[in-house]
Formats: structure tokens, C-alpha cells, sequence
């Protein structure tokens, strides 16, 4: 079983670190890392998306994008979650 854990957690890790280098990338011109980024925006829209038209829906705009940090600490609390309900199961 810390197997299964051990595999949930590092997927948790690893998706956060695309949004995070999704980030980075964009500080870079795009031509150059055309690949690179759009495996990113691939990978992390489908997450970053709703937090987006969450913060239009307020109507709080600041000069900087807060929608991966917010889905990082989403999904920090998803997997404290995720593993504390395993950890009970089994």
C-alpha cells in the first residue's frame, strides 16, 4: 500500500511542478519553446481554467495571474486529503 502512496503523492509533486514551470516558461519568448510550452498549456489548462473564471467572477484584477497558485494550494489540499483517507482505509 505505500506503494500506491508513494505513486499519488509524486503525481501531486510532478503536476505542480508543470504549473510552476508553466509559469517560468511564460517569462520566455514563446517562438523558441513552442513544444515545450504547449505541452504545458496542455497539461495544465484544464486546471488552471476554473481558478481563472473564478477571479473574473469577483471581479478582483491584480497586474499578475494568482490562478497557479491558487491551483497549487488546491491541489496541496486535495492530496493532504487524498492521503489522509487512504492512509484510514487502509
Amino acid at each position: 500500500m505505500t506503494w500506491l502512496l508513494r505513486l499519488i503523492n509524486t503525481a501531486f509533486n510532478i503536476y505542480a511542478f508543470l504549473i510552476v514551470a508553466r509559469c517560468v516558461a511564460s517569462w520566455f519568448p514563446i517562438p523558441r519553446f513552442r513544444s515545450i510550452y504547449q505541452f504545458l498549456y496542455d497539461m495544465t489548462e484544464p486546471v488552471l481554467a476554473p481558478f481563472r473564471r473564478v477571479n473574473k467572477l469577483i471581479g478582483y484584477q491584480l497586474p499578475i495571474d494568482l490562478s497557479p497558485w491558487l491551483a497549487i494550494i488546491a491541489l496541496q489540499l486535495a492530496q493532504s486529503l487524498l492521503m489522509n483517507i487512504l492512509r484510514f482505509l487502509f
